[in-house]
């Protein structure tokens, strides 16, 4: 494991399985999280329903199965983020989500997962990047407006 977390992000198919792990772990956070603003109707958002966000989190899922059903075919080696950053910005992501108070910002945090999965699926190495950045700076946008 020490080996992964100094290496290049999805340099190998045991770092994509890595991720995938630790995104499967955050879709379940996210049903958690969910429920817990299902159940607090005052914690309601003024846009995006808890239960539509049902659908994007089973598409995070999904996404988290394929890239550990696929890790070795996904391994790419050139990504110009390390393992252990990848892995502390999912936390990070990780952590937002659990002190979501509403659907709206849960929105944000689950597109940007989305959008980053597709990216690791897709193999592209610059968007990979670009997206995990922008992951980071949703969740600092979020931090600053609490």
């Amino acid at each position: 494991m020490q080996q992964t977390m100094e290496s290049n992000a999805f340099s190998s198919g045991e770092c994509v399985r890595e991720i995938a792990l630790r995104l499967m772990h955050m879709s379940e956070a996210i049903h958690h999280a969910l429920r817990k603003l299902t159940s607090a109707p005052s914690a309601a958002s003024s846009g995006t329903s808890p239960y539509a966000l049902l659908t994007e989190e089973y598409a995070l899922r999904a996404r988290a199965n394929i890239l550990l059903i696929e890790a070795d075919r996904l391994a790419r080696p050139g990504v110009s983020a390390s393992q252990a950053r990848v892995l502390a910005i999912l936390d990070e992501v990780g952590t937002a989500l659990a002190q979501s108070h509403s659907s709206d910002e849960m929105n944000e945090l689950i597109a940007g997962l989305l959008l980053f999965t597709s990216a690791v699926i897709s193999r592209r190495n610059q968007i990979i990047v670009v997206l995990l950045e922008n992951l980071q700076q949703t969740v600092a946008e979020l931090r600053a407006s609490r």
